[in-house]
């Protein structure tokens, strides 16, 4: 399993924590996620787990892509630290 693919799994695994069911990794996160506080929370782990702090861009609902589209800016971030 390269990087960005364990940056998925680990994505959907922090997903399913916090009720989130991703069976499309190419699919919007967008229609996964219900409401705000959903979204904020997801986010939080997201930044826990990976011991990062998202860009302000990707604290809109409306700017989020993909699993895969997520795990790529999150594998970017962590390489540029």
């Amino acid at each position: 399993m390269n990087s960005l693919q364990i940056i998925e799994s680990e994505l959907v695994e922090i997903a399913e924590e916090n009720g989130i069911l991703i069976d499309d990794f190419e699919m919007s996160i967008m229609e996964y996620i219900p409401d705000s506080i959903t979204f904020i929370t997801f986010i939080v782990a997201i930044e826990e787990k990976f011991d990062i702090e998202m860009p302000d861009d990707f604290l809109l609902i409306e700017k989020f892509g993909s699993i895969k589209e997520l795990a790529t800016v999150i594998n970017d971030i962590r390489t540029s630290k």
